[in-house]
């Protein structure tokens, strides 16, 4: 059902004369504030105090305003039988749930001829013009289109859902056809490193478009399409870019969008190792160097590690701030001003916990401050990969990768800990040990668990004790055999995707 909305009379309609050739137009409303040309405000009126913000050439629709509210004028005297099409340009907002925009016509009978357009075709808070026809006109005893009295536009009510939307103008014309341009997604600014790529889109309603865009007022050759992509940048690439996106009904310009290049570029690697990996309880140093020119403001580099890793020290930064001891999550270092002498090359230690296990990442990124933009740009590689080093099972005494019955019944033996009667599967750290762990018999399996240093590689939940289901897991290592069923006991490291880190077979 249409929207019902409060009647104000009227006296007159904006009817503009049109030059010879152009398609006749009747504007309805501008929805602009009381007084603009060719609007029948101010004796059009919204339904529901309350629930409309006058902005200056559009009504936005607030408050409690609810799908079944709209904006209508009543007192008027239209003859609409040569007009084909309704046109509305609008936009939604956040918040709305409307389905629909209905537009109504009623005539002096109160007989009413309604179209509805989705309010999904309609950008999110960009202005966007859709053109509807209006079917063709039923016999004037069932609608009388030369004798208009009035016209709403609203939500329909299917629901009585919140109805926010940007309202800009509404016009009957007599004939279809190209609607000029209107930029219903503008080009970003974008700040961006020396050598990487970016891409400046533009959107709009209207249809059949070509596409000029310039860069300083100067036209680009070769783009003309919506969208311009920038690659393998330098400074000559920064600036303020503009698309010209023009149809056979008239133009649009986009704002100009703001391109700035910084020279800065940034790496990062695992300084002092051969293996490129890290051990669970040790430490890992990442050597991460920065290479820029000069005239760059504020600058913050940005790693997020993985969980439980905590942060050390650093070396050679000199940084303004830089992470606290302990922390962990994302750390952050600050200058307000890189040091002169290009590249500034540094370390930072973390420090990895006993029960890390699988390959972990290092994401890290420099937010960058200037000519009034800010902006990330990243370290490469993006991200960092840790794997998990390459090392024998804990029950793997000789480091052969095969798992023997003798150091199966090592592992029975740590499983078999008691105290007193009640097993506990406990172990201890223990350098001398013959597989660098003992049993634990004064301790049961609980919190205390938390203290070891580092944990059986069997210990899949790191508890610092051996329950059934992991003594089965070293069981099921222990049993590999070849297609011939040959038993060989062989395992192989994984980085991920195991809940031990390894897995059976060669």
């Amino acid at each position: 059902m249409p929207p019902m909305v409060a009647r104000l009379a009227l006296g007159a309609l904006f009817l503009p004369l049109m030059p010879a050739g152009r398609t006749q137009t009747l504007e309805l409303d501008s929805f602009a504030q009381p007084g603009a040309q060719g609007a029948v405000l101010p004796t059009s009126t919204w339904a529901g105090a309350g629930n409309v913000i006058r902005l200056t050439d559009a009504i936005a629709v607030t408050g409690t305003a609810l799908d079944d509210n709209g904006w209508g004028a009543s007192g008027l005297t239209v003859d609409a039988r040569t007009m084909g099409y309704v046109t509305i340009v609008a936009q939604s907002d956040v918040g709305n749930q409307a389905g629909a925009l209905v537009f109504q016509l009623e005539d002096a009978a109160l007989r009413t001829h309604t179209v509805a357009v989705p309010t999904a075709q309609f950008a999110s808070g960009v202005r966007t013009t859709v053109q509807v026809p209006l079917g063709a006109w039923p016999a004037p005893t069932v609608f009388d289109a030369a004798r208009i009295t009035g016209w709403t536009l609203g939500g329909g009510t299917l629901g009585l859902v919140p109805f926010r939307m940007t309202l800009d103008q509404l016009a009957l014309t007599a004939t279809g056809g190209v609607v000029a341009p209107a930029i219903s997604l503008q080009p970003l600014d974008r700040l961006i490193g020396v050598g990487e790529s970016t891409t400046l889109t533009v959107a709009a309603t209207g249809g059949q478009f070509t596409y000029r865009w310039t860069l300083n007022g100067v036209e680009l050759s070769g783009a003309n399409g919506p969208t311009l992509a920038l690659a393998n940048t330098t400074a000559a690439n920064s600036g303020a870019y503009q698309v010209e996106v023009t149809n056979s009904a008239g133009l649009a310009l986009s704002r100009q969008a703001s391109v700035v290049v910084v020279n800065l570029r940034a790496s990062q690697a695992l300084a002092a190792t051969a293996t490129a990996s890290y051990e669970p309880g040790s430490t890992v140093t990442v050597r991460t160097t920065l290479t820029y020119g000069d005239g760059l403001g504020a600058v913050a580099l940005q790693v997020r590690v993985p969980a439980g890793w905590t942060w050390v020290e650093d070396a050679g930064s000199g940084a303004d701030a830089r992470p606290a001891a302990g922390a962990t999550g994302t750390l952050e270092w600050r200058w307000a001003a890189l040091p002169a002498g290009s590249p500034l090359s540094f370390t930072y230690t973390l420090a990895v916990p006993s029960n890390a296990k699988d390959a972990q990442v290092l994401a890290a990124g420099m937010q960058v401050a200037q000519g009034g933009l800010a902006g990330q740009i990243p370290v490469n590689p993006a991200p960092l990969l840790l794997p998990l080093a390459a090392r024998p099972h804990s029950a793997d005494v000789n480091g052969d990768f095969r798992l023997s019955l003798l150091e199966l019944t090592r592992v029975i033996e740590l499983y078999n800990t008691r105290v007193g009667t009640v097993r506990s599967g406990a172990y201890r750290v223990d350098s001398l040990g013959e597989d660098g762990f003992a049993a634990d018999a004064a301790r049961a399996k609980g919190p205390a668990a938390t203290l070891l240093g580092r944990y059986h590689a069997a210990d899949s939940d790191r508890d610092g004790s051996l329950d059934l289901f992991e003594l089965l897991r070293v069981i099921q290592l222990f049993n590999h055999r070849t297609l011939d069923q040959v038993r060989t006991g062989q395992y192989r490291v994984v980085a991920s995707g195991s809940e031990d880190g390894y897995e059976p077979g060669p």
